[in-house]
């Protein structure tokens, strides 16, 4: 399987100043079906082997994600659509900044997360050789991801997020198969997933990054998210935050210096908690630190040289 998310950092205003005492609370708004479809997708749906425009399986995907990171109070999109009405708004005006500036007063909701599928469906890849033929299929699955500040109606965040997901490989033999997952339902539903992960992930490691909570005595690093974002073999960098860049005309915080200090390797991730040990180090770990995933493959071992004899 392979992952690709397009993120485009920007530090807004949205999360310059992510010191919060309580949950976030995001509530999941539309998720709009905009993707072209190919000549291969609409085939394959001429005989009942795929769907497309119903993404109420993707947003309960991502519902789930963002419920088991333990960060986010979350609001379905059904109680979301009653919220609103209550209030005589729509989700389309929300969206098109329709009530910017007047009164918009969501209570309990801090942000919206709403955003449109630019991309979904199936390749093939086939090689024919004497009446044989062997291929795998590809899934991809892109969503145009935006968060909305309920405090002013604006959008503050948007970025875009893609993955793919493969099929194994099959052998076709005069029309019979054998071997292989050719389930097009199945690889929609892997690449849905994987995409609601991504775009979790992005969210959580924006608003709430991966900290350092405690080093232990026998040098176990500590983290502060448990099996809901990180596995066993994920490998992550750490980074000691330095001072912070202030844009000069608007007086947003754009970042801060950062300094590699180590990298770890999660070997326990609990409900809570992740425990990682420490594969390099150029500096001293500390409590507070950030941490990115920058790999979810265990590390491979390295081969112990022998010596010849002769």
């Amino acid at each position: 399987m392979k992952n690709v998310v397009i993120i485009l950092l920007t530090f807004m205003g949205l999360f310059s100043n992510p010191s919060f005492a309580e949950k976030v609370t995001i509530a999941i708004g539309d998720i709009e079906y905009r993707a072209k479809d190919s000549s291969e997708n609409k085939m394959y749906r001429a005989y009942g082997k795929g769907s497309r425009e119903d993404t109420r399986a993707f947003v309960d995907m991502l519902t789930t994600a963002l419920v088991k990171t333990r960060k986010f109070d979350v609001i379905e999109r059904d109680r979301m659509a009653e919220i609103l009405k209550e209030q005589g708004l729509s989700m389309e005006g929300v969206v098109n900044g329709g009530y910017e500036g007047n009164s918009f007063n969501l209570k309990g909701v801090d942000y919206i997360l709403t955003g449109a599928v630019t991309e979904y469906g199936e390749t093939a890849k086939a090689m024919k050789v004497a009446g044989f033929a062997t291929g795998k299929r590809i899934a991809s699955m892109a969503v145009d991801v935006r968060v909305l500040d309920v405090a002013n109606g604006s959008i503050g965040f948007a970025e875009t997020v893609r993955a793919e997901s493969t099929g194994s490989n099959s052998l076709n033999v005069t029309g019979f198969a054998s071997g292989g997952d050719n389930s097009s339902g199945a690889l929609l539903g892997k690449v849905m997933r994987e995409t609601a992960t991504n775009i979790t992930n992005l969210i959580v490691s924006t608003i709430y990054p991966i900290k350092v909570v405690a080093v232990t005595k026998n040098g176990d690093v500590m983290l502060n998210y448990g099996d809901g974002y990180l596995q066993d073999g994920y490998q992550l960098e750490i980074y000691n935050q330095g001072e912070s860049f202030i844009d000069p005309d608007t007086g947003e915080e754009l970042g801060s210096e950062e300094i590699l200090v180590g990298k770890v390797s999660v070997f326990s991730a609990q409900a809570k908690y992740s425990k990682a040990r420490i594969t390099e180090k150029t500096g001293d770990i500390e409590k507070g630190m950030i941490a990115r995933v920058v790999s979810k493959d265990k590390p491979k071992k390295k081969k112990a040289k022998t010596k010849k004899l002769w």
